[in-house]
Formats: structure tokens, C-alpha cells, sequence
């Protein structure tokens, strides 16, 4: 049979409807802070979705951008080449012109 001291011992450890209310309200409070979590999570998931999609963009973008480089220095490279072409013949013809002004007495004036 249960004695007056095991009872006191079982009401220590068992909790009250005092107890019970309390931890009631807790949980209650901890929802609420958990829904507020939630949804600071789902905006920040619509912002991380949206920095993606521009992230996206930017890569298009710069892909475009490297081509349109590649073009202009593969242009640049052969207007560089078709320099060095004009240049040599541009020197060939100044020794062509000075040989046929001293074979033909003419004098050069710069």
C-alpha cells in the first residue's frame, strides 16, 4: 500500500495543471517564433531564387561580352598585320622613289 511519503514523492515528480499550463504556453510561444522563422526562411529563399536568376543573366551577359572581345581582337590582329603589310611596302616605294630621283636628277623635298 502506498504511504503519505510516496505519494509526496510521486506529486514531486509528476507536473501539476499549473506545470502543464506553463509548458502549454511555452510550446505556444516557441510556434510562434518557429512561424516567424519559417517565414523569414521562405524570403530569404525567394531572395537567394531571384539573386540566382540575375546571376544567370550576368553570365549570359559577360559570355556575350568575351565573344564581342574575341571579334575585335582577332579584327584588331589582322588590321595590326595589314599595318606591318603597309608599312614594308610604304618603305619599298620611298627607296623605289628616292633611286628614281637621283637617276633622274630630280631633288626631293620633304
Amino acid at each position: 500500500m502506498l504511504t503519505d511519503a510516496d505519494l509526496a514523492r510521486i506529486v514531486a515528480v509528476v507536473a501539476t495543471k499549473e506545470d502543464v499550463a506553463t509548458l502549454s504556453k511555452r510550446i505556444d510561444g516557441l510556434d510562434t517564433r518557429i512561424s516567424g522563422v519559417e517565414l523569414g526562411l521562405i524570403h530569404v529563399q525567394g531572395q537567394l531564387a531571384e539573386t540566382n536568376e540575375r546571376i544567370t543573366g550576368l553570365d549570359e551577359k559577360l559570355d556575350r561580352h568575351l565573344r564581342l572581345l574575341d571579334k575585335l581582337v582577332g579584327k584588331i590582329d589582322a588590321m595590326i598585320l595589314e599595318y606591318s603589310a603597309v608599312s614594308v611596302q610604304l618603305s619599298r616605294h620611298e627607296v623605289w622613289i628616292k633611286r628614281l630621283a637621283e637617276k633622274t636628277g630630280v631633288t626631293l623635298e620633304y
